[in-house]
């Protein structure tokens, strides 16, 4: 099964599935170099012929998982499903997330914060790079940070 695949659903943009075999997740997104508000415009064809998650969805998903495998993967399906601009339930469950005592949920909480790029976790960013129990999610936190335009490692 092919990793990435596109599909050209208007003159200028595309729908792409991408699969990320290390985190166990599949998803969707619509690419245009047309402007947002045209993409804002196909979401929403997109949504009515896929079986997509939504928002309380994703929030019920972080909040019923049980094992802390379960809850990385809905932290990590979470990020890649939130909103451009931050949102206040999505953002104090991925803030008690890096918080947790379980490193693999620590770690997905850094994940779902890449994929928001809202630069309002860049405090939290700096704080786990400094200083999580774990040195691989410290170096996850401050090459995530450097992307931020932080000063990771």
């Amino acid at each position: 099964m092919p990793r990435r695949m596109a599909w050209q659903i208007s003159p200028g943009a595309t729908l792409n599935y991408f699969r990320d075999d290390s985190l166990r997740v599949s998803y969707v997104s619509v690419m245009t170099g047309l402007g947002q508000e045209f993409a804002d415009q196909l979401v929403p064809m997109v949504q009515a012929e896929m079986d997509v998650y939504d928002d309380a969805g994703l929030v019920r998903e972080m909040d019923d998982a049980g094992t802390g495998k379960e809850r990385a993967q809905a932290v990590i399906k979470a990020g890649l499903g939130a909103p451009r601009d931050v949102d206040e339930q999505y953002y104090s469950r991925f803030l008690a997330a890096a918080e947790d005592e379980v490193s693999i949920i620590r770690e997905a909480a850094v994940h779902a914060i890449f994929y928001t790029k809202w630069p309002e976790f860049t405090d939290v960013l700096t704080d786990i790079a400094a200083s999580d129990p774990e040195k691989a999610i410290r170096k996850f936190a401050g090459r995530v940070l450097t992307a931020f335009g932080g000063t990771g490692s």
